[in-house]
């Protein structure tokens, strides 16, 4: 996923922060042929960042994850009961209309697809680049 702009936690370490920013998927190996950005809906360009002593709520308002991004497409630190203390836990998944044509994976009963190997996974290792100006 690439974000512009910042990651920061809420002044609350029960509360939740979001920011609005510009933002889209990166497919770097297996969904598709080749390296492909996936495209982000403007209005659900928004990442929300937990404090420390919660997690980002779900549409239940359960704590589920440390950070949310694209409005529940990406949640990092994922845990179906609570948030994962581990940042690799993470649940991806993205709508069939927004994959395109040349998308090879799966599409889940509730017509999304993935860029992870499940929409459940832990995953190897995450990168976080932060590009400025000198």
């Amino acid at each position: 996923c690439w974000l512009e702009g910042p990651l920061e936690q809420p002044d609350d370490p029960r509360g939740e922060k979001l920011t609005k920013c510009p933002m889209f998927f990166v497919s770097i190996s297996g969904a598709y042929d080749h390296p492909t950005r996936i495209d982000v809906p403007a209005n659900e360009q928004r990442v929300s960042v937990a404090g420390t002593e919660t997690g980002v709520m779900d549409a239940n308002d359960l704590p589920r994850a440390n950070m949310c991004i694209a409005t529940g497409r990406l949640w990092i630190g994922f845990g179906r009961w609570a948030p994962s203390p581990d940042v690799r836990s993470v649940q991806q998944w993205v709508e069939r209309e927004l994959l395109g044509t040349k998308y090879r994976g799966e599409i889940n009963p509730m017509g999304n697809g993935t860029l992870a190997e499940d929409d459940n996974c832990t995953v190897d290792e995450i990168e976080i680049w932060k590009v400025g100006l000198a």
